[in-house]
């Protein structure tokens, strides 16, 4: 446990904006009048190191929240150094600067680190056991972190989506637009989780000042294929139009072909979270309405 923090201390470096938990972080800390700094790609290189020492030498935050990285999960089998210099080497380097300054960062980690394939609720001390080398630039990242900066905050996060960006919730609706047809997997299980509330339960976190790991995600679990035949049921109930899906088969995840091994089982341990929070975290079901709904308001007439 740290100090309670007062976000409108100073500069808040927050990486990552244009991504779904960073938006949503973004919106949030503007809301609430923090003095956001929130680099594009083209401002600060994340691949360039030593521009992002003199940037936060030039800014000099009193927090830093690091909501970037690389999530191409497939890709990253190919382009291993990539990975880890976004996923390993950025939040090393983040987490030495935070412990000099003696300032709080905060680092998003994944349910990918436990490599669990079983179907028991994964606790924040579990031994790790990644089995892509995604998941290994991210267990990495939470081992540098801890060690450089005891203090940081990190996040283990779960099936992450949003109304905007990339995520499987606005691809199935695409694709239930498209073909009559489709294959999602079944046998793999999490909590799909709204980006919105990642970013709010982050702030209240670093409002009561907490440090080290925790999960973070909604309560419950689904397989994918039980997520996209919710999703499909919402699109049907609210006529959405075009809807050329009619059945949504389920297989096993050894049929999908993917570069990549995904864990079978990231049903997360949050009685941590909700002792902190003095409050569960609302189902996933509840989540997915909230966020079908506000997808659908930004939807043409």
């Amino acid at each position: 446990m740290s100090a309670a923090l007062t976000l409108h201390a100073g500069p808040i470096l927050l990486l990552g904006a244009s991504g779904q938990i960073g938006s949503a972080l973004f919106a949030l800390l503007r809301a609430a009048g923090c003095q956001v700094h929130a680099p594009t790609r083209s401002t600060l290189d994340l691949l360039d190191l030593p521009a992002i020492t003199q940037y936060l030498a030039q800014i000099k935050p009193v927090l830093i929240i690091n909501a970037a990285g690389y999530t191409a999960v497939d890709r990253a089998e190919s382009e291993p150094e990539l990975a880890l210099k976004l996923n390993y080497l950025v939040p090393q380097l983040l987490a030495e600067y935070a412990a000099a300054a003696q300032i709080r960062l905060v680092h998003y980690s994944s349910d990918y680190v436990y490599g669990d394939d079983g179907d028991a609720l994964l606790g924040e001390t579990r031994p790790l056991a990644p089995q892509s080398i995604y998941a290994r630039s991210k267990a990495q990242a939470d081992a540098a972190v801890l060690q450089a900066a005891p203090q940081a905050l990190i996040l283990r996060t779960s099936w992450v989506y949003a109304a905007t960006g990339q995520n499987f919730m606005r691809t199935m609706l695409g694709l239930f637009r498209q073909r009559s047809e489709l294959q999602v997997v079944a046998d793999q299980f999490g909590a799909p989780t709204p980006a919105a509330w990642v970013a709010a339960t982050t702030l209240q976190l670093l409002r009561f000042g907490q440090s080290g790991v925790l999960n973070l995600s909604a309560n419950g679990h689904c397989s994918w294929y039980q997520f996209a035949q919710a999703i499909l049921t919402l699109a049907r109930q609210h006529q959405l139009p075009g809807l050329q899906c009619q059945h949504i088969i389920a297989i096993p995840a050894h049929a999908w072909p993917a570069a990549a091994r995904r864990p079978l089982n990231s049903r997360l341990d949050l009685t941590a979270v909700q002792q902190i929070c003095n409050q569960p975290m609302p189902d996933w079901q509840q989540g997915l309405q909230q966020t079908f709904l506000a997808w659908l308001a930004m939807q043409p007439e």
